[in-house]
């Protein structure tokens, strides 16, 4: 009859290896673990450029209600509606899409961001593409934002970003304050600051330009 040997007890050197799963949008990753030699935590990236992104939405429906003028020209000479009402729907469902995104981070809001942007992107390739001395996406009201392949090129990466953040949907700003207030200031501060940075160089510094 053969002698039985029980398996060792768990000790020090035999833990179990748990395996992390994937962070969420706003969940922070442990930098140290990945590689990048940081001590403190890091946020997915993109859950600071879909901030951003709903932060130039609210900017630009402000503008449109404050001066709809420019974005009638932009829309006329696509030939879509441009009346005061359409620019002014327009201006509302944006500045109310930013809201909801920032408030709940679903994924309908996250989706309807990346959709608008990617329509935006094709309606500023297009103004490109038509060209003229007088050429304005008409974005912000009012304001001279040109058509540029770097205007494209912003609309497209806010796009992504609300992509990636509709597949993983989160409770949103709010959710986050109650977890880190912490992080949630600081992402706050980024989508702030990120925004307000955005519409200097697609419209401020180009009207600018045009004035002297």
């Amino acid at each position: 009859m053969g002698v039985r040997v029980s398996p060792p007890a768990p000790g020090p050197d035999c833990r179990p290896i748990l395996r992390h799963p994937q962070p969420a949008l706003w969940d922070p990753i442990d930098g140290a673990s990945a590689g990048l030699g940081l001590g403190c935590h890091s946020m997915a990236w993109w859950g600071g450029v879909f901030l951003t992104a709903a932060a130039v939405l609210a900017i630009s429906g402000v503008a449109k209600l404050g001066s709809p003028q420019a974005t009638q020209r932009a829309l006329r000479s696509s030939r879509l509606p441009s009346s005061r009402l359409a620019v002014s729907c327009l201006a509302v469902a944006e500045v109310a899409l930013a809201a909801a995104a920032v408030a709940t981070g679903s994924w309908t809001a996250a989706t309807a961001v990346a959709v608008i942007y990617l329509a935006y992107a094709v309606f500023v390739a297009t103004a490109r593409y038509r060209g003229g001395p007088e050429t304005n996406c008409g974005c912000f009201g009012k304001g001279e934002t040109p058509p540029t392949l770097l205007h494209i090129v912003i609309n497209l990466v806010f796009a992504a970003a609300a992509g990636l953040a509709a597949t993983q949907p989160t409770g949103g700003l709010p959710a986050l304050v109650a977890r880190s207030p912490g992080q949630a200031g600081l992402l706050a501060g980024y989508a702030v600051l990120g925004g307000w940075l955005t519409y200097l160089v697609l419209d401020v510094l180009p009207s600018m330009r045009a004035v002297r």
